[in-house]
């Protein structure tokens, strides 16, 4: 990582016509009510900012602490409609099921094995052959 970086602003052209001084004034005017309102929804449930200067003498080994339990589910799909999400899940399982079949066969040094269609770090990596089933295929 460098030590530094260089980030340059430009006015959106929405606002061009404005300049340079109204365009800054709106956008830290903007920027203070969203970070007003953060503060608000933060104090409400009881939590606060730490704020700049405390934030920059936080020891790098400190880490946050939360009181957030751990979710019991974290859906792969986000498809409301029951018939497009079960058709979404089964290809998903068909394609862990050949994937794991494939790297079994991998594993025992059959190189000429096809992985199924979306195994990219094999392709990359071990020029695995990718694609969908031949009708030989098992």
């Amino acid at each position: 990582m460098p030590e530094f970086a260089k980030l340059n602003y430009v006015i959106p052209p929405q606002m061009a016509h404005l300049g340079l001084a109204k365009a800054n004034e709106l956008f830290f005017k903007a920027l203070a009510h969203k970070v007003h309102a953060a503060r608000a929804v933060a104090q409400a449930k009881g939590k606060d900012f730490l704020g700049a200067k405390k934030v920059m003498k936080t020891a790098l080994s400190k880490s946050a602490a939360t009181n957030e339990g751990i979710k019991t589910k974290t859906p792969r799909f986000a498809i409301r409609d029951p018939e497009r999400r079960k058709a979404a899940i089964f290809r998903w399982r068909g394609f862990l099921l050949a994937y794991v079949e494939a790297f079994h066969q991998w594993r025992l040094g059959n190189r000429t094995i096809r992985f199924p269609e979306g195994t990219w770090m094999m392709k990359r990596a071990h020029r695995a052959i990718c694609g969908p089933p031949l009708p030989s295929d098992p």
